[in-house]
């Protein structure tokens, strides 16, 4: 197992089937936009998960539930994603490091082939998470044991004395 730290703040566990997104390959997904983000690939098994995170303002903080999040999310994911034959499954709500995460699967095409994506939204103190799967709709099964492993294996960094 290897590890990957997000924001400096949580710590997640993942196969060594999986690496670390190099720049070039960040560079050719461009799909996170300019935030701050990060993302593993396991290039044998078809899996793609990227994660993203943004800090929120106090009050802001107090009042944006993650499901109102997700719902946006999937609102976002949604438009584009129309062109690929994107159809929603369903909501769904996820314990990731202790903390309720909001978020939804879906399906769609992308080159003939048939996929599917999970997306969940963590608040996690004043920072939101977007945590996202992309996997062949064929392995769907093995891709989400995968998936479930490495969302278990997510903690708080222990700080440090």
């Amino acid at each position: 197992m290897r590890e990957m730290m997000l924001n400096q703040m949580l710590v997640i566990e993942y196969p060594d089937s999986f690496h670390e997104l190099s720049e070039k390959e960040r560079k050719e997904l461009n799909a996170q936009g300019s935030g701050r983000w990060d993302g593993l690939t396991d290039p044998k098994r078809h899996i793609m998960l990227t994660f993203g995170w943004e800090k929120t303002g106090g009050l802001i903080s107090l009042l944006l539930r993650s499901r109102d999040l997700a719902s946006g999310t999937e609102r976002r994911i949604r438009r584009p994603m129309k062109q690929f034959g994107y159809r929603l499954e369903g909501f769904i709500i996820r314990d990731i490091a202790g903390k309720q995460a909001d978020g939804f699967r879906y399906t769609y095409r992308a080159s003939d082939i048939d996929m599917f994506g999970e997306s969940l939204v963590l608040k996690y103190g004043r920072t939101v998470y977007y945590l996202h799967l992309y996997g062949r709709e064929k392995l769907r099964k093995e891709t989400l044991k995968a998936w479930e492993g490495i969302l278990a294996s997510v903690k708080e960094k222990r700080k440090t004395e």
